[in-house]
């Protein structure tokens, strides 16, 4: 099944043979120094399963991208952001295996980067803020809560024009993605302008 997942386009001679060369090759990277012919250590086999030894000290990044983005200090959950580098196997054929990892995963750091932003404009950090929010219509821009955050941001640097331009900017991707307006953007933008 590993074969198939990392080599869907090999036949199965092929694959498995792929495998093993590139598990052969994780282990010499894993323990350079293991002696020829001892099982190894951190991968280990149990007939045709293979695993991670959990008597082994290994430290996965999406266990402590969790770790940290679960914890309710702020401080961590900035650590999960600095941590997340997109989303998991992003451009991988092998991604739609791990599809719900991928939007566990994908959905904790929006949860977390939502949460430093409203922290940033609760201590006024409005530049922190800006910055996060600006990421976050990047990288997700059919996700109205984006463009609410900069407004809010704008609207308390004083900057209207600029509220006006974000609400526009939301409108104009509103409109081509769903064919409508979003209410609570619009009750926002009312709210904010009034």
């Amino acid at each position: 099944q590993l074969a198939v997942l990392f080599w869907p386009d090999a036949d199965e001679t092929t694959a498995s043979n792929n495998f093993k060369v590139t598990l052969s090759a994780l282990n010499q990277a894993l323990e350079p120094d293991r002696p020829p012919r001892e099982a190894a250590q951190f991968v280990i086999r149990n007939g045709d399963q293979y695993q991670l030894n959990q008597q082994m000290k290994i430290n996965l990044d999406t266990e402590q991208f969790e770790k940290l983005g679960l914890s309710p200090q702020m401080e961590d959950k900035e650590q999960a952001l600095a941590l997340y580098k997109g989303k998991m196997l992003e451009g991988e054929q092998l991604q739609e295996a791990f599809m719900p990892e991928v939007q566990y995963y994908h959905r904790l750091y929006l949860d977390c980067l939502g949460k430093v932003i409203e922290t940033a404009i609760e201590a006024k950090d409005f530049d922190k803020g800006l910055e996060l929010s600006n990421r976050l219509v990047r990288q997700e821009p059919l996700l109205e809560v984006g463009y609410q955050y900069q407004m809010r941001i704008y609207h308390a640097l004083g900057n209207l024009s600029m509220v006006r331009k974000v609400y526009n900017q939301a409108l104009d991707v509103g409109r081509k993605m769903y064919g409508a307006e979003s209410d609570d953007l619009r009750d926002l933008f009312q709210q904010l302008t009034a």
